[in-house]
């Protein structure tokens, strides 16, 4: 009992931080994309910036179902 107690905290806090970092990167990626002063942007210029965004999304979706 005390141990799936201990994990629900970790994946509570796990969901939290890394909700936290998933809009941050969002945040960030929407600013570099309105500001560029072109209007389209290239795939890899896209991939670099979007990839931590992504895997912040995935790692707080996983912890948030777990919870």
């Amino acid at each position: 009992m005390i141990i799936i107690s201990i994990l629900k905290w970790i994946f509570f806090l796990l969901f939290i931080c890394f909700g936290i970092l998933f809009l941050i990167e969002f945040i960030k990626l929407w600013v570099w994309t309105s500001k560029k002063k072109e209007k389209w942007i290239t795939r890899n210029e896209y991939l670099v910036k979007s990839f931590r965004f992504s895997i912040y999304f995935i790692i707080s979706g996983l912890a948030g179902f777990f919870l």
